[in-house]
């Protein structure tokens, strides 16, 4: 699979993943990370009918892990978009380094726009969402990270409300509109 030689080239602690929902597929990607990489520990947050999609992979050990699933979503009817029986949220897995100490890893994908005006409040809500469970569930003696696809640009409301509520700082210094 080349998702994991390539992983295997770039040699990463941790990845998360967005679009693990059909088990056969997650189980494929667990093997060939396990062939081509040193990720070795994997933590999966089932949510819903579907699942979250959300896929944690880590060369070090996953001792503790939390899913905290979004209370606003699209309506069940517009299956055509997916997000409602997803059932979306934010993944938290609490991984140990090697040489003592640990680090919080949140993964998570938020509602997409889909052209839907609707769906950016529901997405900012997310967010806020996300941003509450952060400063809650984080240990504020020890590095956390988030990952994921927040469907949301630097600057709009939706971003600023994960950024506020769970008190972040943008580290990722690729120049990007990401």
């Amino acid at each position: 699979m080349a998702i994991a030689r390539k992983l295997g080239t770039l040699d990463p602690d941790i990845v998360g993943f967005q679009e693990a929902f059909i088990e056969k597929h997650r189980t494929l990607l667990i093997e060939e990370l396990e062939k081509h990489t040193r990720l070795r520990h994997f933590q999966y947050y089932p949510s819903a009918k579907m699942g979250s999609g959300l896929l944690t992979a880590s060369a070090f050990p996953i001792k503790e892990a939390w899913f905290h699933r979004y209370q606003d979503s699209n309506p069940w009817y517009k299956v055509w978009e997916g997000d409602y029986w997803a059932g979306k949220g934010c993944g938290l897995a609490r991984i140990e380094l090697p040489k003592g100490g640990y680090v919080d890893f949140f993964n998570t994908h938020a509602q997409a726009g889909y052209g839907v005006p609707a769906n950016r409040d529901i997405r900012e809500l997310q967010m806020a969402s996300m941003g509450k469970f952060i400063a809650e569930a984080r240990v504020l003696t020890v590095p956390a990270f988030v990952v994921g696809d927040l469907n949301s640009r630097i600057g709009s409301g939706e971003y600023n409300a994960v950024v506020t509520g769970g008190n972040l700082v943008r580290t990722m210094n690729v120049d990007s509109s990401i």
